[in-house]
């Protein structure tokens, strides 16, 4: 395998709530998996908020 070009899969999954007040919160999970040599794999959650004027 060329490992200067290597394949990999990402996953996400997020909520975001649906209300008109301007400010939105949210959060994601995401996974990564990569495929090289050795199969790496990687998880993150972010959290954050938007304003909407």
């Amino acid at each position: 395998m060329n490992s200067d070009n290597i394949a990999g899969l990402m996953t996400n999954l997020g909520w975001e709530p649906n209300n008109d007040n301007g400010f939105e919160p949210f959060i994601t999970y995401r996974n990564d998996v990569i495929f090289s040599e050795d199969i790496g794999i990687a998880y993150s959650i972010s959290a954050g908020f938007t304003f909407d004027f």
